[in-house]
């Protein structure tokens, strides 16, 4: 579970910074929108002055450098929001976002993903072997349950049984085995045994469910990351 808990913040980390890059590139390019608009905007106006554009072209350009600008405002607020997040992440202050530094992402870079994952590279990540090992637990428990049901036999009293007496050699109440008992016999616990079998069964049929979302969960991760 900690190293889920690891995996999980460091693939927050990881987004929250890819966040940050994607949000400086859109304020570059709608920087770079309202560049060629105002120059667009100025054109149409000396068009209309000259009478070889009408009052809608220029509303037209008018309007479409209104939404370059505020494009570039919600970049810069979506760049905001992603440095307060990622400061947050790093357990810093709200100071820290001025000091995180613009980066690029090169689509080029990325390496290629193959068409299919094995099996076996899902079950290394953290979440799936915590589960896994929930389930090992659980299965462990189940079978600490099922040996309740079988006679504890104590060889130590079998040793001595001539010096205890026959009365001491089986023991069939339902609590503890009696001092000195041979064989323990739980025949009058049989109730709270198979209680407890089925509550042991139950927590193994839930931490399998929970394994087997893990694991369709790492897929879909997979999946969503190779077409992001």
């Amino acid at each position: 579970d900690a190293a889920a808990a690891r995996l999980m913040l460091a693939g927050a980390v990881v987004q929250s910074y890819v966040e940050v890059a994607r949000a400086e590139r859109r304020a570059a390019i709608a920087a770079r929108t309202i560049k060629a608009r105002e120059g667009s905007l100025s054109l149409v106006q000396v068009r209309e002055r000259s009478q070889l554009a009408s009052r809608i072209d220029v509303t037209a350009a008018g309007t479409l450098l209104a939404q370059a600008r505020l494009a570039l405002v919600q970049a810069q607020a979506a760049r905001v929001l992603a440095t307060n997040a990622l400061a947050a992440l790093a357990g810093r202050g709200s100071d820290y976002a001025a000091a995180i530094q613009p980066t690029r992402l090169r689509a080029d870079a990325a390496l290629p993903l193959p068409a299919a994952i094995p099996a076996d590279l899902l079950a290394r990540r953290a979440d799936i072997a915590a589960a896994e090992a929930r389930v090992t637990a659980a299965q462990a428990g189940r079978q600490v349950a099922r040996r309740a049901f079988y006679p504890n036999i104590n060889l130590t009293a079998l040793v001595g049984l001539q010096a205890i007496g026959f009365g001491n050699f089986v023991d069939l109440d339902s609590g503890t085995a009696g001092g000195g008992a041979a064989i323990h016999l739980p025949l009058f616990d049989g109730g709270r045994l198979r209680a407890d079998l089925a509550g042991a069964t139950a927590a193994v049929d839930v931490a399998t469910a929970s394994y087997n979302e893990a694991v369709v969960g790492a897929a879909r991760d997979v999946a969503d990351h190779r077409f992001v």
